[in-house]
């Protein structure tokens, strides 16, 4: 007899009385989670939660799976920390309890949550559980869809010629484009009367999750990425840039924030990460862009990304919006130039550098080889003069 799939949702719980025609899928547990602590209950009994028209609408494209309700939004609290340890609490009892596939309709943009959700992700890629993220709505750098561990949802708009992309290189770690389906039963029910501008990411990604599900068992990272890649269509990166000028765009009108720009020359990748950790602890958001051949490296010193794009313009508007920089480091080497200073506020120049900049310097500040940490606040002293 073949198993039943074990598939968890993260979310503010599911209403066992509101949920449509479930196709064999049944929910067969209901956790609460308070920070670390957890205890059976039998779920939200009167109300139309998020988390349960997420299970409907998985259940309306999947058979026969066993659903496990795992609400981590508390009657008592709305605060965003309370909720974010109850996420972590949650993740680590899937990692315990043989969950194959977690749909979670939220994130964070806090940095400082997702050095924890990592360190959390790591054992529960050990177990063999694959979680399935939606990119936050704003569409800003989303914690823990962004991570190479996890897949990441972002819908498409309705009128979209494809259903689905599979997105191989993101900058913003979102592999999942998808349209959701226009005859979903259960939103129609819900909702008879409602019109959405826009589908948000979480109801796309319980559709992503139902679709998942007909890989089968074991739900490894690397596998499904090789079973999307051959099962949608390959997101062409014209398309994929197109959209992310959109984002930023959108942004633009109502945001007119142009981070500092740095030219670092003659320093090593491990010098320029710990120059970004050092000056991120000073309490800045610094993110470097490190060419390597045709591909940007772009790193917040424990988060890291690749973009192929070779316009260092919109490379730097792309780290802006989705990274939220504050400070944006570019390094320089022999088969890459700046021709001019319209982007930079500052070079940095290791006394290792042999060579000059081919251009007026706006602010030139020389490494003499003294501590990082030092140097970092020479830096933040220039650019704050």
């Amino acid at each position: 007899m073949k198993r039943r799939l074990r598939i968890a949702f993260i979310d503010d719980g599911i209403c066992d009385a509101f949920l449509k025609s479930t196709n064999g899928n049944i929910v067969i547990e209901h956790w609460r989670f308070d920070h670390m602590a957890s205890f059976s209950y039998k779920g939200p009994t009167d109300i139309l939660s998020h988390g349960t028209v997420c299970a409907s609408i998985f259940a309306e494209y999947a058979t026969d799976c066993d659903m496990i309700d795992l609400t981590v939004f508390c009657e008592c609290t709305s605060q965003q920390e309370s909720i974010l340890e109850s996420v972590l609490s949650a993740l680590l009892w899937c990692a315990s309890h043989k969950v194959d596939l977690i749909s979670m309709s939220m994130g964070t943009l806090s940095d400082c949550y997702g050095l924890r959700l990592k360190e959390v992700l790591n054992i529960l890629e050990s177990s063999n559980t694959l979680l399935l993220a939606a990119c936050c709505n704003n569409n800003r750098l989303t914690y823990p869809a962004c991570f190479n561990s996890v897949l990441g949802v972002r819908s498409l708009p309705q009128e979209s010629a494809h259903t689905s992309f599979f997105c191989a290189s993101p900058i913003d770690g979102i592999e999942i484009y998808t349209t959701f389906p226009k005859n979903c039963k259960c939103i129609k029910e819900y909702f008879p009367d409602m019109i959405f501008p826009f589908i948000p990411n979480s109801w796309s990604t319980p559709y992503v999750a139902a679709l998942l599900t007909n890989m089968g068992s074991p739900f490894f990272v690397e596998r499904a990425r090789k079973y999307l890649s051959e099962h949608l269509i390959s997101m062409p990166k014209e398309l994929q840039y197109k959209f992310y000028d959109k984002f930023c765009n959108m942004a633009d009108k109502s945001e007119n924030n142009i981070s500092p720009i740095i030219l670092a020359r003659g320093f090593s990748p491990p010098q320029i990460n710990e120059l970004i950790c050092d000056i991120n602890s000073d309490g800045y958001i610094c993110v470097s862009a490190q060419k390597t051949g045709n591909y940007f490296e772009i790193s917040n010193g424990w988060y890291s990304s690749v973009c192929s794009e070779m316009d260092v313009g919109r490379v730097v508007r792309w780290i802006n919006f989705f990274y939220s920089a504050e400070l944006i480091i570019l390094t320089c080497n022999k088969t890459y130039d700046i021709n001019n200073n319209d982007l930079l506020d500052l070079i940095i120049s290791s006394n290792h550098c042999s060579t000059q900049p081919s251009f007026d310097v706006p602010t030139l500040i020389q490494f003499h080889g003294e501590l990082i940490s030092s140097f970092s606040k020479r830096i933040i002293s220039s650019l704050s003069r």
